[in-house]
């Protein structure tokens, strides 16, 4: 069992409870989203998957008193544990769910179910081309660029009514926009 001084309690102001799939008493980290829910992980797996608690682990002596808040809600948090656990997990339905995960594993720094996810992006994806293309320039991988890119060719950028493309094109930084156009 784990004693206070090996503890990394990362929290929000509400009142916690334990996620029952992440519960371990011999777990030495315990992690919490912004809607309170925490989480029990070993060490080992979040400095293995994880650079953002490699570094901290690295440069700090683990200590009761080291607070960190992850200023993402529970869903999100909760997935990308599932994957470097590695737990069973069911793929995000919408764009806005893949985007989320994608925000957390990036704030870990957590390149290799990044990676892996990849998979779950396209299809979900499909029916919203301007936010897969910049989902890909965001992420860096040319071949979700091109595919969104490829995707707006039904749709004349210029002259659209829809305001669901309007309002994904306004989004856009600059030189984005204009590559796409």
């Amino acid at each position: 069992m784990a004693s206070a001084s090996q503890v990394i309690e990362i929290h929000s102001d509400t009142k916690p409870s334990f996620h029952p799939l992440f519960n371990d008493e011999d777990a030495e980290i315990i992690l919490s989203s912004n809607e309170s829910m925490r989480f029990r992980l070993p060490r080992f797996t979040l400095k293995k998957a994880s650079d953002y608690f490699r570094n901290i682990f690295a440069n700090k002596p683990v200590t009761e008193d080291q607070h960190h808040v992850i200023p993402f809600p529970t869903e999100p948090v909760e997935h990308v544990l599932f994957m470097i656990s590695p737990l069973p997990t069911t793929s995000p339905s919408t764009f806005d769910k893949i985007e989320a995960i994608i925000n957390v594993m990036q704030y870990l720094d957590t390149q290799g179910p990044l990676n892996a996810f990849r998979q779950h992006v396209l299809p979900v994806c499909y029916d919203k081309p301007v936010k897969l293309y910049e989902l890909g320039v965001k992420l860096g991988w040319p071949e979700l660029e091109q595919r969104g890119a490829e995707l707006t060719f039904p749709i004349n950028l210029l002259l659209t009514e829809d305001k669901n493309v309007i309002t994904q094109l306004s989004q856009l930084s600059g030189p984005v926009l204009l590559k796409l156009l």
